[in-house]
């Protein structure tokens, strides 16, 4: 049984150590763990293999077996998976495909925005994005901030006074430490703008998250970490940094913004956290962020996971426009070569209750947890 428990605004910092135990796999899990584990005999596997498809080294965020990045594998295509309605969108990437890519779905992609190079692709009934942070030349720099997005190519709206996102994430991979994350990002802009894009457009300044990603456009956001701590961001609609009138407000655990606040980290009762080895199945969680003019809510797995109500009230151009919703893949100065993000499930405006993820609660693990406050914590919240 999942106990819900609630979090004061206190200052969280250090390790939370929580013990727990290893449970087998369902016969269903094993069978698609072995699909995505997998190797196409196109994948490259030496360090010969041209500069396109470097890198070759397994990312973070995958296990033995699986496939080395796949820059140069994605090959196949196959239907599109979703189903829209007036305002809703349900897609459960059901395709039976393997190292397909997005071509001829009803998705838009956005791709290596302000890293050397990523890739978005369909395999094993979900989907992955590589990203290369660095150039070959760069390899070890760590200097890249940026990443990968994917939306829905329409837009939505307000559903009498909400709105739902739901999607499934692995989020608690611990290589990803502080430096890779996934978001959930509602916007007015149809497109991201990051540091250095072609076009020469304007970035927010101070760009960090994928959330930052949307000058002159209203923007709300939220990053699910490693360490499950989770936080939102509201963005003005202007150019500036979040410390010099570019952010409205950011909530967390320890932010408290609303008249009342609910969680906002994790436990491992809430989302799961993996180990070295362990599957992507294994920690692929449930998510829904449900937004109202004043509150923010987040189910994970089911249960209510994060809320602050009595919020300062969001902007017409968000309750009452058109919007834009992003799944984002998001690095920042990662030591490695590659990471790859796990995802699956996308809904708009679900009417069904939130619940969990396939096989949630039957493979509980032992994670030690590390939080991870925000850069410049101590003097922006930032």
């Amino acid at each position: 049984m999942i106990q819900t428990k609630k979090y004061s605004n206190i200052g969280l910092i250090g390790l939370i150590v929580v013990l727990g135990t290893i449970a087998w796999l369902t016969p269903t899990l094993k069978m698609r763990t072995t699909l995505a584990q997998t190797v196409p005999t196109s994948t490259p596997t030496t360090s010969s293999v041209p500069a396109p498809c470097w890198p070759t080294d397994l990312p973070i965020g995958a296990i033995a077996g699986q496939p080395a990045p796949v820059f140069c594998s994605i090959v196949h295509h196959g239907p599109d998976t979703s189903t829209a309605g007036a305002n809703t969108w349900q897609d459960e990437f059901e395709h039976k495909l393997t190292f397909a890519n997005f071509d001829d779905t009803a998705y838009r992609l956005f791709e290596t925005l302000g890293i050397h190079q990523s890739i978005h692709w369909r395999h094993a009934d979900h989907w992955m994005v590589d990203l290369a942070p660095d150039s070959p030349t760069q390899a070890q720099a760590n200097n890249a901030v940026g990443g990968a997005m994917l939306r829905a190519d329409r837009t939505f709206r307000f559903q009498e006074g909400i709105l739902r996102v739901d999607t499934e994430y692995a989020a608690g991979h611990p290589d990803y430490a502080a430096n890779a994350w996934g978001e959930i990002i509602i916007t007015t802009g149809d497109h991201p703008v990051y540091n250095g894009n072609p076009n020469g457009e304007v970035a927010r300044r101070d760009l960090l998250y994928g959330y930052d990603m949307f000058p002159n456009h209203w923007t709300l956001g939220c990053r699910f970490q490693a360490d499950s701590h989770t936080t939102c961001t509201l963005m003005k609609n202007n150019t500036q940094g979040p410390n010099d009138g570019g952010r409205v407000w950011e909530i967390s655990f320890f932010q408290i913004v609303g008249e009342t606040s609910t969680g906002g980290v994790s436990d491992g009762s809430y989302y799961r956290f993996c180990q070295a080895g362990d599957p992507d199945m294994q920690c692929r969680d449930r998510f829904r962020l449900e937004l109202t003019r004043t509150s923010l809510t987040i189910y994970a797995n089911g249960s209510l996971y994060f809320a602050q109500t009595g919020l300062p009230p969001l902007p017409d151009e968000l309750v009452n426009g058109n919007l834009y919703i992003y799944l984002a893949s998001i690095v920042n100065l990662p030591e490695a070569d590659t990471v790859r993000f796990h995802w699956d499930h996308f809904m708009v405006n679900s009417s069904e209750a939130p619940s969990a993820a396939p096989g949630f609660g039957a493979t509980p693990t032992i994670p030690m947890i590390k939080i991870y406050l925000p850069f410049a914590f101590e003097i922006s919240n930032r």
